[in-house]
């Protein structure tokens, strides 16, 4: 055999080992799916079919791509010291998941669930469902109603002492008075909205609240918002205070006239009184001005076939 074929078996012989190796270590390191170890065999085949020049191939490939397009990572802009940054929590999907009405959650029949369940709504901002999570001291789990029990406490004994402070602020200040009422009023009504007191207490609040009103359009009376006029009268029926909400509806038709708040107040007293004459002159009144109505209005002239 002539040297040229003897070197020729050679290069053949070392190429068929590199392939195999390479098809080898490939399929060990490969990703382990179809499409990974296809490409292992293609290019297997290449090196065994294309000697030499199959190997030199992607030899060549790699090393242009190392010197090229390989850049070190930078990692400069990397903080690694967790008390440099802050860290944002991903969602709680299964805890979103279980927040529920306190009214769905005191129906759960299982004890565990609605144990559960009452410290997933109790871990939000429960101050809007004071109302809701009162009813929850009614529940047969002792631990479920001791739970609504701690609540109610620690959020109606800070909206005491808050209200009682408040007010002793603007009883004693002359300067900022106005401006203590409003935040006094801004501060009570969506509590008392939840009816969560018992009457007497109750109506001992909305007489705070209407000494906070009185105390804002003496003051300053620019800062009283509209709808403080319809907050105050609403709490006032809720006491049965008929003859002070009658009082604020007028308040309301002076200092805001032209505007839909004193047509809601004067509707709401005499729906509440039942003077049904007077409820549906204002209605009437009320639908033949110009004066824009929002959706709850719009809904009465529906109710009541006036439009």
């Amino acid at each position: 055999m002539s040297t040229t074929n003897l070197l020729l078996c050679a290069v053949l012989l070392f190429n068929t080992a590199a392939a195999a190796a390479y098809l080898i270590w490939g399929m060990l390191t490969a990703r382990r799916t179809k499409k990974g170890k296809m490409l292992v065999f293609i290019r297997f085949f290449l090196m065994l079919f294309c000697p030499v020049i199959g190997i030199l191939y992607f030899v060549c490939s790699m090393l242009f791509h190392k010197l090229l397009f390989h850049k070190k990572v930078d990692l400069s802009d990397v903080i690694f010291n967790k008390e440099k940054i802050r860290q944002v929590e991903r969602s709680d999907l299964e805890r979103e998941r279980n927040i529920a009405p306190i009214e769905e959650t005191i129906a759960v029949s299982d004890y565990k669930n609605q144990r559960q369940l009452m410290m997933n709504v109790l871990r939000n901002d429960y101050r809007d469902s004071l109302g809701s999570i009162s009813l929850a001291l009614n529940s047969a789990d002792s631990e479920v109603s001791h739970y609504a029990a701690s609540a109610l406490r620690d959020e109606l004994g800070a909206f005491r002492n808050s209200v009682s402070q408040k007010h002793k602020e603007m009883l004693a200040d002359e300067k900022d008075a106005g401006k203590t009422a409003a935040e006094l009023i801004e501060q009570m009504v969506p509590i008392l909205k939840q009816n969560v007191f018992p009457f007497s207490e109750y109506a001992t609040y909305v007489h705070i609240l209407e000494d906070a009103m009185h105390t804002l359009c003496q003051k300053d009376g620019t800062a009283a918002r509209p709808v403080y006029y319809e907050w105050l009268v609403q709490q006032l029926l809720a006491v049965k205070e008929y003859d002070a909400a009658a009082h604020w509806c007028e308040t309301a038709r002076h200092e805001l006239a032209g505007t839909l708040i004193p047509y809601k107040c004067l509707l709401q007293l005499y729906y509440t009184t039942k003077d049904r004459k007077r409820f549906f002159d204002v209605l009437e009144a009320l639908r033949q001005s110009d004066i824009p109505i929002d959706n709850d209005t719009l809904e009465l002239f529906r109710i009541f076939n006036r439009i």
